[in-house]
This record gives C-alpha cells, structure tokens and sequence, in this order.
C-alpha cells in the first residue's frame, strides 16, 4: 500500500501535479512514517509549490531516517536557504558535499554560502561544479558570487558565458545588465543598447498575454509586482507610501515573489488592499492571476534584479505597466509604458536614454519612514577617538577599483583617518583580505580599514554613533543605506554622475536636506567635501543635532504626498486607455 501511494506521488511529481503530489507523499507518511522515500517525495513537492518551511521539514525528517542519503542534505540545504536559515543551510550542504561532491550538492552550498556573504567560498563551490559539467545555471550562479566578491569583470564574463551555453536562460541577461550599472566602464547609450537587447530577449518566442482594456469601473486596480516584501530597501521604501495613501480611488495588490517573511512583511500584507504569493507560479499562471484579478495598472519594483519578473511583463499582463521604485534604470521592456522618476535622478537630457517614457514626479520618487528602532545620534567619534571615522556600509560589489582608489587618497590626505566598511559580506575573513590588499597597492595600511558584518534593527542603526562622515560609493550611488545614515546624522559625501540615475540619489538626499556642499561632480570635488568636514567637528556636531529632524521636514518623509502623486499618475494612465 505504501509503495503503491510513494509511486503515485512520484507520477504526480513527474507531471508537475503537485498538490496530488503532496496528497500522496502524506498518504504513504500516514502509512508509514518512517519511509524516507514518502517523507523526501512530500519535500519536492513542497519545495516546487515554494513553501519551503515544509519543504525543509521534510527533508530534515529524511536526514533523520536516511542520514547518509547525500540528496536529502542537498534538498534541506536548497529549502532552508529560501527561507533565511542560511546558516543552518550552510551546515546541511557541507554534509551534502561530503557525502557526494556533486553538480547539486556544490551548487546549493555555493548559493548558501553567497547569501551568508561568504563570495569567494561561494564562488569556489561553483568552479568546483563547472569542472564535473559546466551550464548556464552554473556560469550565472558564479557570476552571482564574482559579483559579491566584487570582481564585476569576472562577473560580467560568467554571465555572457551563463547566456551563451543557455539563451533561454533570461535571469542571466537580467544579471548581465545588472552588474553592468555597477561597473562604470559601459556608458548610458551602450547601457541603453544593452538593455533593449535583453528586453527583447525576455519576449523572444513567447506570446504576448491577450489584450485587455481597462476596467471602465470607478475603482482602478494597481498591482505591485516585486520579490522584497520584507526588510529590504525595497519594501522598506514602499512600505510608508501602502500605510499613509488614502483608499476610495484606487484597490493596490501586492503580488510576493520573495518567501521570506519578517515583520515588514507582516506590515506591508496589512497596509496593502490585497496580498497574493507567486512564487510558485509561473508565468503564464501569473499572467493569468493578473488578469483575473482585473488589474489595470502593473508596476514592476525588482528591475533586473534577483526575483524578477520582467518576462511577465514583456508579455504585457496589464494595460498599463510601470517601472518604479526598484530598479534605477531602464529596463529595456518595450512593453512598459513608463518609469516613474523625479527631476533630480534623471534631469533634462537624461531620458533619452531609457526605452520607457520617464514620468517625472514634481517631488522625490521616494519616500523614507521612521526606522522602527529608536536609536538617538550620539556625539561625533572622532571627539573621543581623535581621528575621523568614515563609513562605507553600502553593498560591497559598489567599492569599485576606481572607488577604491579615490578613497585612498582620501586617506592618504588624511593620515589619522579610518574607514569602516559595514556589510555581510564583511563578516567574511577572506572578502576583507582582497580588500585589504587592493587598498594595500595604493599605500594605505591595513589597521586604518575596519570591518564589521552585517547587523539589524538597533545594533545596525547604532553602528552609524561609529562613524563621522559617510562615503558614497560611484557610479552606483546608495539610496536606502544614505537615508538611514542621514537619519542618524552623518553627512554623506556623494558624487553625482550627470545622466545615469544609480549614481543621482546621493544628490537627492542631499537636495532634500538642503546640504548641496555633500555633492561633487569631480574626484578632486570629492576629496575636498571629505576634507572639509573632516577638519570641521563644529560642523559635524551640528549635523548630529539638526540633520535627522531636516531629513523629517524635507518631501522625502512626506510619504502621503508620493502616495498621492502616484495615484494621479495610475489614474490619469488608465484614462487615456479608456
């Protein structure tokens, strides 16, 4: 009876009919609870429907029945890193590994191992896979890991490899225009061309969605099509704008593909109208959903980034469909209809190089809420330190060798001075070495970077009392990272690119605050922004005084503001399509 139930399970499997596939794997557990098989065929099922928290169940109870079976180790490690247990899932892919060094088992460590920062170890597990049987999934995954490691050629090879042994493979071309807005060497044209290419890529061979007309009812539909719900900028920033707009006008649904679930998931299902998990539907059953729920407005937050959507989009799901938010460029897609901007991020001249039309807000794109944790500013260090402390606490594969290089003749002005770089990818020995050693070939010696991993909530906004001047990397400016470092009063010292919008934000804060003196357009501007500050402790204890409470004033918490700016924007859409 039992083989009999695991057969059909396995049947169901095999024809993607998963929910019979997990009736049946749980009739043969209720038969027999200690056949690994019934147990490891209920976690596949699982994993494909993305509920990884039962996935992962299973497949621990299987490590318990069949401790030896390597796949069972793989499949827990596969499942436990979709959930954010990524040190648990470091664990049971080691054991994996050891067990049967294989394609699977090598790749799911390496991708444990690159969610906990661990890049080069990462990277290591993927040219260990390569060497049994390259394929794109494997080029792109160390691609992946290169980017981590902060080496954006090697990256942007791995993944022109990843697309040329598998065309079909479009998380790659997604990767590919990524890293190329963090490696400066491409210009906004060939950016642009870039883009296009991959736009069209996205829809090559697939049928766009049947057209429909927005709906002719008083109420419009907008959906929100995103993979970081959760403590991420990206819901951090879309979070303030779902709690402050007011209903009556417009019905927002937000459709999940992240699976990760903390309290700002918890707050963003509760401010949103409606809540709807995709990461378990492909997309022609997205396209679908989209369409069922008549949703007329569609807005893209991920970009080309990780978790994406865009072939959803290329298709064209809505009838009207927006970039926003996620994403500081274009996307190439020809059938989106609009990228919502603001003066400052794409001034005039800028939009030519977007495919999207730009719809300029006569206000920041964004908006910041109050961090949930109350962290007061403390005094500036360098009071009690007797040298200035910079900051670096924006994502690693952004301190470029260009980067690198300006920032040490930063110190070498200043000889007293310090950086101290934050990030996850910092609580990992060997990431801080090739640093070290890259600073190292322009003179600077290793005592004066300190590094710190990644911390939450309170511990991470106190880490900002740790520093007296934050360094914005370039081309790609932080956002997010530069708005809570103005929260806790540290200036921002930014460079401004002239056209390409990742590298305008740090202006945007800046502007916001009415502090243009943090802005430089050249390195020698730079060097001389950081100077100045770093010879003024007046100046900087003034910021810690006043900087917080100018940031609360300025538009970008004015969060009902945007909430309202974008609903006009939706609504004015909609009725030119009707």
């Amino acid at each position: 009876m039992t083989q009999g139930l695991i057969e059909r399970a396995r049947a169901a499997l095999t024809q993607g009919l998963l929910p019979t596939a997990v009736d049946a794997a749980q009739a043969a557990i209720a038969e027999n609870p200690l056949d690994p098989d019934a147990w490891e065929l209920a976690g596949l099922a699982h994993f494909r429907l993305a509920d990884y928290g039962r996935a992962a169940e299973c497949f621990r109870r299987v490590t318990d029945l069949a401790p030896e079976r390597a796949t069972a180790w793989s499949n827990c490690a596969a499942a436990l890193n979709h959930t954010g247990a990524v040190r648990e899932a470091i664990v049971a892919g080691r054991r994996a590994v050891a067990l049967a060094p294989g394609i699977e088992a090598l790749n799911n460590l390496g991708a444990a191992l690159d969610h906990d920062g661990q890049a080069a170890q990462a990277a290591e597990c993927y040219r260990q896979a390569l060497a049994i049987a390259p394929s794109g999934v494997l080029w792109n995954n160390l691609g992946n890991a290169l980017k981590g490691a902060g080496d954006l050629q090697g990256a942007i090879a791995a993944y022109r490899r990843a697309a040329e042994l598998d065309p079909a493979l479009l998380r790659a071309q997604s990767n590919l225009m990524l890293v190329l807005n963090y490696s400066g060497d491409v210009s906004p044209a060939e950016t642009l061309g870039v883009a296009r290419r991959v736009g069209e890529a996205l829809l090559h061979g697939r049928a766009p969605f049947p057209a429909r007309s927005a709906a002719g009812g008083p109420l419009v539909r907008v959906g929100f099509v995103g993979a970081d719900f959760y403590n991420h900028p990206v819901g951090r920033l879309i979070l303030p704008v779902l709690e402050a707009r007011t209903r009556g006008r417009t019905h927002w649904t937000l459709y999940a593909q992240n699976t990760v679930r903390d309290r700002y998931s918890e707050r963003l299902r509760a401010a949103a109208d409606a809540w709807v998990d995709i990461a378990a539907l492909n997309d022609d059953a997205l396209g679908d959903r989209v369409a069922s729920d008549g949703i007329d407005v569609l807005v893209d937050l991920s970009g080309h980034t990780a978790g994406n959507r865009l072939p959803v989009f290329a298709r064209r799901a809505a009838p009207v469909q927006l970039s926003w938010l996620g994403y500081a460029g274009t996307t190439g897609v020809s059938a989106i209809d609009g990228v919502i901007v603001d003066h400052d991020v794409v001034p005039p001249g800028a939009e030519a190089f977007f495919s999207e039309p730009v719809l300029h807000l006569n206000r920041p794109y964004v908006a910041y809420g109050a961090p949930e944790s109350e962290v007061p500013c403390g005094d500036p260090p360098c009071l009690r330190n007797g040298y200035v402390t910079f900051g670096a606490f924006n994502n690693p594969a952004k301190t470029t060798p260009a980067v690198i290089a300006l920032w040490s003749r930063l110190l070498q002005r200043l000889p007293g001075a310090r950086i101290l770089f934050k990030s996850r990818c910092y609580g990992d020995a060997t990431h801080c070495e090739a640093l070290r050693a890259q600073f190292a070939r322009h003179g600077i010696d290793a005592e004066r970077l300190v590094f710190e991993g990644i911390s939450f909530g309170a511990d991470y906004f106190a880490s900002f009392n740790r520093v007296d001047i934050a360094l914005d990397p370039f081309p790609f400016n932080g956002l997010m990272t530069t708005l809570d470092t103005v929260w806790m009063g540290v200036p921002v010292v930014t460079r401004a690119a002239a056209i390409g919008m990742l590298g305008r934000h740090g202006l945007l804060v800046a502007h916001a605050v009415r502090a243009p003196e943090w802005v430089a357009s050249t390195d020698e501007a730079y060097l001389d922004a950081a100077t100045r500050l770093a010879h003024d402790p007046s100046t900087l204890i003034m910021w810690r005084c006043c900087l917080r409470d100018a940031l609360k004033r300025s538009a970008l918490c004015d969060a009902s503001g945007l909430a309202g700016a974008l609903e006009r924007v939706f609504l004015s859409l909609v009725e030119a399509k009707r």
